[in-house]
Parts: C-alpha cells; sequence; structure tokens
C-alpha cells in the first residue's frame, strides 16, 4: 500500500461542475456589464443633462465645492473605508492614500484639472 496515491477519478464532478457552468454563464454578462458601466456613468457624467439647470444649480447651492475639492473628495472617499482595511478594495485605497502625502495628491489633481 502506498501512502500518498492519487484518489481515483469519478465522474461525480460532472453534474456540479455543470451546474456551476450554467450559474456562471447566466450571471457572468450581468456582472461584466455592472463593473464597466457604473464607473462609466461616474466619469462620463451619463444622464447629466437629463437634470434641468435649476436643479444643477440647487444642488450646487446646497453642496458648494470648496477650493481643495479634487483633495477633500479623495479623503472623504478615504474616510469611508478606513473602517474596514481588510478587504481587497480597502487595503487598496488605504495603502495609497497612506503613501502619498496630500502634497502629492495636490499636485496630481492639480495637474488634472
Amino acid at each position: 500500500m502506498r501512502p500518498f496515491a492519487l484518489p481515483s477519478m469519478s465522474l461525480r464532478f460532472v453534474p456540479v461542475w455543470r451546474r456551476n457552468l450554467l450559474v456562471w454563464r447566466k450571471l457572468a454578462g450581468a456582472s461584466v456589464l455592472g463593473n464597466l458601466a457604473d464607473p462609466l456613468i461616474y466619469v462620463l457624467g451619463l444622464g447629466y443633462a437629463t437634470y434641468p439647470d435649476a436643479e444643477r444649480e440647487a444642488v450646487v447651492q446646497a453642496h458648494p465645492r470648496s477650493e481643495h475639492f479634487k483633495e477633500d473628495i479623495i479623503q472623504a472617499f478615504y474616510d469611508g473605508i478606513r473602517h474596514k482595511p481588510q478587504t481587497t478594495f480597502g487595503a487598496k485605497r488605504a495603502c495609497t492614500s497612506r503613501s502619498a502625502p496630500s502634497s502629492t495628491i495636490r499636485r496630481a489633481t492639480s495637474r488634472m484639472s
């Protein structure tokens, strides 16, 4: 008797594999579309023109932007996820925010405008 023998192959895995494949095929399109479309909506401002000028102006009046809006929004984003660094998203953002001093962020965002 060998102490470390490979398990014998069986076809019992086929129904489980098939079920997983069917579920993946059903959900893959929506998952990929959601991951691509969601950032595009924000980055491109899709739907911005559908709001009347008066409504957009009311939002700007209610939530005025500071002089350092870009830096402030990055800090607010970090503050919102810093309590959960164990998640991949939180760990990535926490490392990025901690490693870059605010002057670096300020220079980088000023080049974007």
